[in-house]
């Protein structure tokens, strides 16, 4: 588990970076794995993570 927190924080890192100088295209690209990671941390936790507006 230590490893996907810690991959989450450089990916969150490095998007508020890419995000930081205007690179949205970069941005985007960071924010699909980082959306995967954040469910898998949240699975392994058992929080329920809602899927989009109710």
């Amino acid at each position: 588990m230590e490893t996907y927190l810690d991959t989450l924080a450089l990916l969150r890192e490095a998007l508020a970076m890419m995000e930081a100088v205007g690179d949205t295209l970069i941005a985007a690209h960071i924010a699909t794995p980082l959306a995967l990671l954040e469910d898998r941390v949240a699975a392994q936790n058992g929080i329920a993570e809602p899927d989009g507006p109710a």
